[in-house]
């Protein structure tokens, strides 16, 4: 049977994967522009209509990863919740914890590589612009983002983002 601290992480490990993937797919969708139309963001950088389309491109990309990263940590949240209800024994749960450890690491590797994605789309879509773009552009990914690299131990995509 399950202690209460196992299931407690269990809990805690789905919300914050929820929550990942909800925060990530929000941020993609904020910053990428449809295609036809002139977003806020074109047209607070008086974005030409080639940078437009170009980093529609690049934010469509970044898009499909944060996605696929997404469903494929629901796919190894899934299995671990299949193994915990396969797991009654003490030896079982001896197995349980090989398997947590395991799916921890790939977990955290679908996180490097969505921000490994959400960065780059960053650093494309800042070498498309003109210097006034960019620092403009600058200010609004900071006023999106805020400053998370001070609360939250550091993040890439925030931190690159020159002041």
């Amino acid at each position: 049977m399950m202690t209460v601290k196992t299931s407690a992480v269990l809990i805690l490990a789905y919300v914050l994967a929820l929550a990942a993937g909800t925060t990530s797919g929000l941020l993609a969708d904020r910053l990428r522009t449809p295609a036809g139309s002139a977003a806020p963001l074109a047209q607070q950088l008086q974005l030409t209509p080639v940078q437009s389309e170009q980093i529609r491109a690049v934010w469509e990309g970044v898009s499909q990863t944060v996605d696929s990263c997404y469903q494929q940590g629901q796919a190894i949240q899934n299995r671990r919740d299949q193994a915990l209800l396969n797991l009654l024994t003490d030896d079982q749960k001896a197995k349980f914890a090989i398997i947590d450890k395991d799916d921890a690491r790939q977990f955290a590797e679908q996180m490097t590589k969505r921000q490994a994605a959400f960065q780059q789309g960053l650093t494309e879509t800042e070498a498309m612009l003109s210097p006034e773009q960019r620092v403009k552009y600058e200010q609004i990914v900071r006023a999106r983002l805020g400053d998370l690299s001070q609360s939250q131990g550091g993040n890439p995509a925030v931190d690159q983002v020159r002041p």
